[in-house]
């Protein structure tokens, strides 16, 4: 099966590391391995998700330095209207977008998050931002 066009990740703040590694924006595939949600200090709460991809995929890597696998954490902010639904043993990301719905303007909530497994669950969320917190 061919992989579809890649969606924007414009919206998605530290998407260079990413790219650094990867030499793209791609999260086709990856398995979704851990999920968190957390109240912060100020009381917004926070989403956050680690995506596991193969080392073969990291072409931005010399092959003899690559990993075996690696970890991108991606941390949604304010986050609101959170949905999980179906996941199991194996999430594997069949389809995925970072779609602003809203004009940006501080304290809005105007980034959808949407996350759909191939094989496992699903996200649906809206939130304030998006960010990479870890490639590893």
């Amino acid at each position: 099966m061919e992989t579809p066009p890649l969606p924007d990740f414009t919206l998605v703040e530290h998407a260079a590391a990413v790219v650094a590694v990867f030499g793209q924006f791609n999260l086709y595939d990856a398995e979704i391995r851990a999920l968190r949600f957390a109240r912060g200090p100020d009381y917004e709460g926070s989403f956050e998700v680690d995506f596991h991809l193969p080392g073969e995929f990291a072409s931005g890597v010399a092959e003899s330095a690559r990993a075996c696998e690696y970890r991108i954490t991606l941390r949604c902010d304010d986050v609101a209207d959170l949905t999980l639904e179906g996941f199991g043993r194996q999430n594997v990301v069949g389809d995925y977008c970072f779609q602003q719905i809203s004009p940006p303007s501080a304290g809005t909530r105007g980034v959808q998050v949407r996350i759909d497994g191939t094989v496992g669950g699903s996200i649906d969320l809206l939130c304030r931002g998006v960010r990479v917190l870890n490639v590893g």
